[in-house]
């Protein structure tokens, strides 16, 4: 039997300027983290650093017209610095508060891949509980699964309700990267003459400027 892997969830690559890379990198080691013993360790606070913010804006500008309408404007809502020590992971999760993910990664490793799962169709019956086809076990060994390794400066853009984590780092040196989740502000319409619903999100760059003026 031949596989024929005829379809697949698109992804977005970029790779930031290495001067502004070079500016970054200093400030996220600085940072404060959540200590945890087990698992990859959270900035404690939002990271915002403006010519980064701007840089994002302009990445997912480009996603945007791909899929949403001109009067559709994506936005950083939040954004955090991630610190992965050796033989650390970061569990498996989905983002359902965004509508685009983003990772920066600010080394390059060969370990402690980003592992992205996607329900295989073959099993809607049995993931969705509407018949029971297969074991648990099945459904795992035949989800669709997607890895990336982190490579210093590239940023990659994904769909954030697909499950992800990362495996474990086996290398000695600390993995650094930053994440964010970007959402929408704008009306809801097809047609201008209709009426719409119209949502303003609050962006990260309003709050980082609120906090700095309160």
């Amino acid at each position: 039997m031949k596989i024929l892997n005829s379809l697949s969830v698109p992804f977005y690559e970029f790779f930031c300027d290495p001067n502004l890379l070079g500016e970054i990198i200093p400030l996220v080691k600085n940072l404060k983290y959540r200590h945890d013993p087990n698992e990859a360790e959270f900035s404690s606070h939002y990271f915002y650093y403006e010519p980064l913010i701007n840089w994002f804006d302009d990445c997912l500008e480009e996603v945007r017209k791909l899929y949403y309408n001109d009067n559709i404007k994506l936005s950083v809502v939040n954004c955090w610095a991630t610190k992965t020590n050796f033989l650390k992971k970061l569990h498996v999760h989905t983002h359902q508060q965004s509508l685009v993910g983003g990772i920066l990664y600010l080394d390059t490793f060969t370990s402690g891949e980003t592992i992205f799962y996607h329900s295989n169709p073959w099993q809607d019956y049995t993931t969705k509980n509407v018949v029971n086809l297969a074991s648990k076990a099945k459904v795992m060994e035949t989800q669709l699964v997607t890895k990336i390794l982190p490579e210093k400066g590239k940023l990659i853009l994904y769909p954030p309700q697909l499950r992800h984590g990362t495996l474990q780092n086996k290398e000695k040196n600390t993995r650094y990267s930053i994440a964010f989740d970007a959402y929408f502000s704008g009306k809801i319409t097809e047609n201008s003459h209709w009426p719409y619903v119209e949502i303003k999100t609050t962006s990260l760059k309003e709050l980082a400027n609120k906090d700095v003026n309160s």
